[in-house]
């Protein structure tokens, strides 16, 4: 199924969730970066019947928990202070699955339930 030895980097796991999201049911997009602009928060937005808007930020196998708190503490800021219609994700490769974290106010909490 899945090759966790491709997701080494953050590119290359953003086409492995599509790939999972798609399966899912879910229609997804690619959020691209413009040289010289700031970085987008967010890699994928993904939408589907009954399913919702979910905003995902991808980590890669390479991240430590250091850099793993400080994307979610980025992220949480963001909930914090701004509006948003759906879900804020943050996926990461872990062995043989995808750890899958929802965002919220206060920090983020494993997403344990099948879509």
């Amino acid at each position: 199924m899945s090759h966790f030895r491709e997701y080494k980097t953050r590119r290359t796991a953003e086409y492995g969730v599509r790939r999972i999201l798609v399966a899912e049911g879910y229609e997804v997009v690619r959020v691209t970066e413009r040289d010289g602009a700031l970085p987008t928060l967010f890699h994928l937005i993904a939408w589907g019947k009954d399913q919702g808007i979910h905003f995902i930020r991808i980590g890669s196998s390479r991240m430590s928990s250091r850099t793993f708190s400080k994307e979610v503490q980025q992220l949480t800021i963001y909930v914090r202070t701004h509006w948003n219609p759906g879900d804020v994700e943050f996926w990461i490769p872990e062995e043989r699955d995808w750890e899958r974290y929802r965002i919220l106010v206060g920090g983020a909490i494993p997403i344990t339930e099948q879509r």
